[in-house]
């Protein structure tokens, strides 16, 4: 019985190893998918920021897109200022109320 039993534990004992050599092999496989998806993070990462870069100086307004604007504001605080000087004087000059 005795050696019959060693048979089994040995055949048991090969296909554990057997296990173990195939559990190693899927962790190295693992460990390089692993280590893939981290270069190309590191791609994606760098092509944004890259590409970040990019948009924000395309997203920035020149003089000559803001000289229209300016013009217009200025002309717009222009009048504001005209009014508030015409009521101020209309108050101070009472006579000419209508």
């Amino acid at each position: 019985m005795s050696d019959m039993s060693n048979v089994e534990t040995a055949v048991q004992l090969a296909r554990i190893e057997g296990k173990i050599d195939l559990q190693t092999l899927e962790m190295g496989h693992l460990k390089q998918a692993i280590a893939d998806q981290k270069s190309e993070v590191a791609a994606m990462r760098a092509e944004l920021d890259t590409k970040a870069n990019r948009d924000d100086l395309n997203d920035k307004v020149s003089k000559d897109d803001f000289g229209p604007v300016k013009t217009i504001v200025f002309g717009l605080v222009g009048l504001i200022l005209i009014a508030v000087v015409g009521a101020l004087i209309a108050l101070v000059l009472p006579g000419h109320v209508g």
